[in-house]
């Protein structure tokens, strides 16, 4: 059964692997998961990849950023256009995870290309809205605190805000808020204002909808409503 699941179906085998390893990794065995992936006839092979990758998200989880970038950098620097079919769903989370852990060690400019990759890849839909709106966010953020980056951010910041503005999500109401502050930045307050007025209506929506759903769920969502920053 393993031999013709092997042969019909190869990620169902690489996803039990995968599995298995991050099991190993919850435990923090990563000398047992380093000796796994060295056994691996191909050491260039997707496979592989795909176990380092999960080596690399537990040296992240764990707090071992240099080890993990190490393998990201490795991993983005072989697929340079982007992964085949098996390695998207790796790919995506590489990305997004490297990103997030750039961002902690506060290399803004390498989570952005982490963004860049991520986006690359093409991922689903709500993925790739949360990528362009957290991607939109740490540009801003960027912008507000060196006027130096400025010209060079937010003309990005503007194109990934009309990008998400085609569908009414929470991600839109943020997109809003991020034009606002592209507004204000080039000096154009009235202008900042009027965009606010114009979509306040939307952007009650937003933050009633995210209330309920808090209450319904118990969870804290008040950081994704876009109404304090107005």
């Amino acid at each position: 059964l393993v031999t013709k699941w092997g042969t019909k179906f190869p990620d169902i085998l690489l996803q039990v692997e995968v599995m298995k390893v991050r099991g190993l990794l919850q435990l923090g065995k990563f000398d047992a998961v380093k000796a796994i992936i060295a056994k691996k006839p191909d050491q260039k092979s997707e496979v592989v990849w795909a176990l380092k990758l999960a080596l690399a998200d537990g040296y992240y989880a764990w707090g071992k950023y240099t080890d993990a970038q190490a393998i990201y950098n490795g991993f983005f620097a072989a697929y340079p256009k982007g992964p085949g079919k098996k390695l998207k769903p790796f790919y995506v989370n590489a990305a997004y995870k490297y990103a997030q852990m750039l961002i902690l060690m506060g290399e803004n400019k390498g989570a952005i290309k982490a963004y860049e990759n991520l986006l690359g890849a093409k991922p689903v839909k709500n993925v790739r809205r949360q990528a362009q709106g957290e991607m939109a966010e740490l540009m801003v953020k960027m912008c507000e605190e060196d006027e130096k980056v400025r010209k060079a951010y937010l003309p990005k910041v503007e194109k990934l805000c009309n990008e998400i503005l085609w569908i009414q999500d929470v991600w839109f109401g943020k997109a809003i808020v991020y034009l606002a502050h592209v507004k204000k930045m080039s000096g154009d307050i009235k202008g900042a204002k009027s965009l606010i007025d114009d979509y306040r209506p939307q952007l009650k929506d937003i933050d009633k909808a995210l209330m309920e759903e808090a209450e319904r769920s118990g969870e804290d969502l008040t950081r994704l409503s876009p109404m304090a920053e107005c």
